[in-house]
């Protein structure tokens, strides 16, 4: 959406976003993650509103994701919807027995979040010169127009650049004070291309622990759940990889069935994140091992979807 103090609704809401500067709260509002780049979403198209759109973890780069125009003030880190491109979070699992779970997330909520974070430690820097309107106004032009030292914009898009989240460029600038040159001794890194983004895993059964044999491999697809597959095979170790490109950042859980009757009623299965290179202990020993080494029914492989927040 282009400038939409116009709108009946974008006007009210711009309305809203002024009165609130006068009383020092700064509003700070996601620009959208519908990757056009050309408008920004509602109500980051009003125009007292401080948008802020979505760089890749370098800080430098705009995430392929985000919405942009020359509306858009400001960006800081949101991620990218790529291999070690996303934040990760602690999130409840999906069964009791399992106590270290994490999602990924990536999007324009982190990066104005963040910013949020920024405004509260700007405010504590230093408090309004005249008035409540005053502190909004000078964080606003603090994060906006801080220049040297530290600061850096992104990437131009469409030939438009804007500056990137730097606490540090933007806290000497509300002090009125000259930030230090610190071009040699801590170099921002370079924007970096996309990497591929993997869609398809192989997770591989060996018959002999730490991954000798010839494994059975079953493959899956990054961001489905519940795939399974029935087959009997010897389970010495286990090896999950991608197949077509950079490993996401997913959380990813196979769970293992000893029994025939246990896959058919998904239930009683072992379950398993990361590769084993000793799988004789997973399951109690019984008459379906064969020289310390269990056989398995069936598999199931859970990979959670890539998590893009506005």
């Amino acid at each position: 959406m282009q400038n939409c103090d116009s709108d009946p609704l974008g006007g009210l809401f711009n309305e809203v976003f002024k009165r609130l500067k006068e009383r020092g709260v700064l509003p700070v509002v996601a620009a959208g993650n519908s990757g056009t780049k050309t408008a920004i979403s509602f109500p980051a198209c009003a125009s007292s509103a401080l948008s802020v759109a979505a760089t890749q973890l370098d800080g430098l780069t705009p995430a392929s994701y985000s919405s942009f125009s020359n509306q858009v003030k400001l960006f800081a880190i949101g991620g990218d919807t790529f291999a070690n491109g996303m934040y990760a979070l602690p999130t409840l699992c999906s069964d009791a027995n399992t106590f270290d779970c994490w999602a990924t997330m990536a999007g324009t909520s982190p990066a104005t979040a963040l910013v949020s974070g920024g405004v509260a430690a700007l405010r504590s820097l230093k408090k309004p010169s005249t008035s409540t309107a005053d502190s909004a106004d000078e964080i606003e032009r603090a994060l906006t127009t801080a220049t040297g030292g530290s600061s850096k914009a992104a990437s131009p898009i469409n030939k438009i650049s804007k500056p990137t989240l730097r606490l540090t460029s933007s806290g000497y600038k509300l002090m009125n004070v000259t930030e230090p040159n610190s071009e040699s001794s801590s170099p921002s890194p370079s924007p970096s291309p996309y990497p591929k983004l993997v869609t398809q895993g192989n997770v591989c059964f060996y018959p002999k622990i730490n991954y000798q044999g010839n494994p059975y491999c079953v493959a899956f697809r990054y961001g489905n759940s519940d795939q399974c597959k029935r087959f009997p095979t010897k389970v010495g170790s286990v090896k999950v990889a991608p197949v077509n490109g950079d490993a996401p950042q997913l959380s990813t859980k196979i769970t293992l069935f000893h029994y025939a009757i246990q896959y058919s009623a998904g239930f009683s299965g072992v379950s398993i994140s990361n590769n084993v290179s000793d799988a004789s202990s997973l399951f109690p020993r019984d008459s379906w091992y064969s020289g310390g080494i269990p056989y398995i029914a069936g598999v199931c492989v859970q990979s959670s979807s890539l998590a893009i927040n506005n």
